[in-house]
């Protein structure tokens, strides 16, 4: 019977694998340390081949939460979940043939760069990433509503910090406390 923990080729293989892994981003920085910028790091100078990014989007898209939980929720609220392939296959090929000539034609690398572009304004782009924040934390809690019940019931709904105001007290005028 096996045993409940790591035996000694358990460690002996992960070490290998950890080890591998960083000799080999420790050889490609080696390689490209007089050529480095954010556009290289972000998008290999976009001269990647189909089947890297194929398979980085596969591994996204396929997390351990889908493999796990998908079956789950199908056996508990039933097989209607497969329609959602269709919403997929027309977001992905609007994507394609809609969203990517255009992000690839202005040498973008994010949906943020492109509002700053467009719109020529940073605060956009900042209000825009906000607005994700807020939706994506509304989305995860189940709703406006239980975001603020649960943060009223963690105790994190503060309208006032001891440790600013003590702070800003301290100095000698209200507009230096503004700046």
């Amino acid at each position: 019977m096996a045993s409940g923990g790591f035996t000694v080729v358990d460690y002996t293989v992960l070490a290998a694998l950890l080890a591998l892994s960083v000799s080999i981003g420790v050889w490609v920085a080696w390689q490209d340390r007089r050529r480095q910028s954010s556009r290289h790091f972000l998008t290999a100078r976009g001269q990647l081949g189909w089947l890297p990014v194929s398979l980085s989007m596969m591994a996204s898209f396929f997390s351990a939460v889908n493999v796990l939980g998908l079956p789950a929720q199908v056996f508990m609220q039933g097989s209607l979940l497969w329609m959602g392939v269709f919403a997929t296959s027309a977001g992905v090929l609007l994507s394609a043939y809609i969203f990517l000539p255009v992000y690839h034609g202005l040498n973008i690398t994010s949906i943020n760069e492109y509002l700053e572009k467009r719109y020529n304004s940073t605060l956009l782009r900042n209000v825009a990433s906000g607005v994700f924040i807020l939706q994506t934390g509304v989305l995860h809690v189940g709703g406006f509503g239980n975001m603020i019940r649960l943060a009223e019931e963690g105790g994190r709904i503060k309208i006032s910090n001891q440790t600013q105001m003590q702070r800003l007290s301290s100095l000698p005028s209200a507009t230096q406390a503004r700046r």
